[in-house]
């Protein structure tokens, strides 16, 4: 449980300060001060964000320059902490656009507010901007002098929104759209580490289910993934393999791991046939993120690149070859090959797109706007050098710069990923359209 949470300027002036459990010791907010903001200014070793100090732990982030900052005399969850801060922070941005130390000293009523409301005695309550909003309202004196001159007043209401105390804290009631629709993308991003030989020495998709919620009321939504994505990495479980399954055995499983689940999910249905089903917040929203570590990856894109030089100068010889399947068109594909910082007189054949020299960037740019899969290009450049021309440690590191390929491709899955449903159900029975498209992309090193 939490002691106390305060926000500290730059200077380690206290800004807002809200004790919950009168258990701190005289002066906690100054040791902090001294460990963290003085340490900062003397330039001296990294202050880890969760330390221990005269028997009293401390977690901090910073945000807009502002110290953030929990303490606790306890054995108290540090990730609770953490993210305690972390969100108190967007909840601040959510009201103030921008969560500056202006912002929060102009409007210090309501971040007093906002600071009794997000805890109770030490534990962390509801954090979702749009149900704090329902009942913390931000009043401007013209709103005030609108109300008198109107007479209008508005009722409040005095019982907390069942958003609150129920089951659904991310969503309030009430919501109506006139055209109800979902939209879910399914993006990944691809980094992918390999020799100039074509081994690939390290393959990673990081991938996001980004959703678009425009419902109304309080719908289901059920989620489902083709049979071989597996959450068993994740969770730490065991994969039960039968090699009696030659279907099973014919198809690679994809292994998810750092999964990381929105609150929306039931988790008692999730854990039990790892299906995903909820009630989605309205808006968008990250419903799911993971990674894939796959060593044997092939690459999405091969690059070979051939040099030769001559007493005048050099030339490249740059080959790629797409490997995604033919009916996929990738778009923006950008291959930076490095060359000499006193390279001249550039000259370029392209089988297909635009070939610049950059010199700020000391490389040449193939920017290829469109290529379908199982195709090849070809790229010809030759460079003239000076005839007087001293080796330094500059001309020479060239040399080990490493070749990127950079490309996306709509409508794709990188893992093998798909959506096989999504279904949305309300009591009321109305139609709703669900959405659902691909995006993926990468960065391709290859080291020399």
């Amino acid at each position: 449980m939490i002691s106390a949470c305060f926000i500290l300027n730059p200077k380690g002036q206290p800004i807002a300060v809200r004790e919950y459990r009168a258990d701190l010791p005289k002066g906690f907010m100054q040791e902090f001060g001294e460990r963290v903001i003085h340490q900062e200014d003397a330039e001296a070793n990294f202050v880890a964000p969760v330390f221990e100090a005269n028997g009293v732990i401390y977690a901090h982030t910073q945000h807009y320059g502002l110290h953030y900052a929990c303490a606790s005399v306890q054995d108290a969850n540090a990730f609770v902490m953490i993210e305690y801060l972390n969100q108190l922070a967007k909840v601040f941005n959510s009201y103030f656009d921008k969560a500056t130390e202006e912002a929060i000293q102009d409007n210090i009523t309501i971040v007093y507010e906002l600071l009794d409301e997000t805890m109770d005695y030490g534990y962390p309550q509801t954090l979702e901007p749009d149900v704090l909003k329902a009942f913390i309202q931000q009043r401007s004196l013209l709103d005030n002098l609108i109300e008198k001159i109107t007479a209008k007043k508005q009722q409040q209401v005095m019982a907390a929104p069942p958003a609150v105390t129920g089951l659904v804290s991310w969503r309030k009631e009430g919501i109506k759209y006139r055209k109800n629709e979902a939209y879910l993308d399914v993006v990944e991003n691809l980094d992918l580490i390999m020799t100039q030989e074509g081994k690939v020495l390290a393959s990673t998709v990081k991938g996001a289910f980004k959703m678009r919620s425009q419902l109304t009321g309080m719908p289901n939504l059920k989620l489902g993934l083709n049979d071989r994505v597996r959450f068993d990495a994740a969770f730490g479980n065991a994969q039960n393999f039968d090699p009696s399954n030659e279907n099973a055995a014919k198809q690679e499983n994809i292994d998810l791991e750092d999964v990381k689940l929105h609150q929306c999910v039931k988790l008692n249905q999730f854990e039990e046939d790892k299906t995903i089903s909820f009630i989605p917040p309205d808006g968008a929203f990250d419903l799911l993120s993971y990674r894939i570590t796959q060593p044997n990856r092939k690459p999405t894109i091969v690059c070979q690149v051939q040099e030769t030089k001559n007493h005048n100068g050099f030339s490249y010889n740059i080959k790629i070859e797409t490997n995604y399947k033919s009916k996929s068109m990738a778009r923006e594909i950008v291959i930076q090959v490095p060359v000499p910082v006193d390279a001249d007189t550039p000259e370029f054949r392209p089988s297909v797109g635009v070939a610049k020299y950059r010199p700020p960037m000391q490389c040449l740019e193939w920017t290829i706007k469109q290529m379908p899969g199982k195709q090849t290009a070809t790229l010809v450049a030759s460079f003239g050098l000076p005839t007087c021309r001293v080796m330094s440690e500059e001309l020479t590191q060239y040399t080990k710069r490493p070749i990127t390929v950079k490309f996306d491709i709509p409508y794709y899955s990188l893992s093998g990923i798909n959506v096989r449903y999504l279904k949305i159900h309300d009591k009321s029975g109305y139609e709703a359209t669900p959405w659902v498209r691909y995006l993926a992309s990468g960065v391709i090193t290859i080291r020399r």
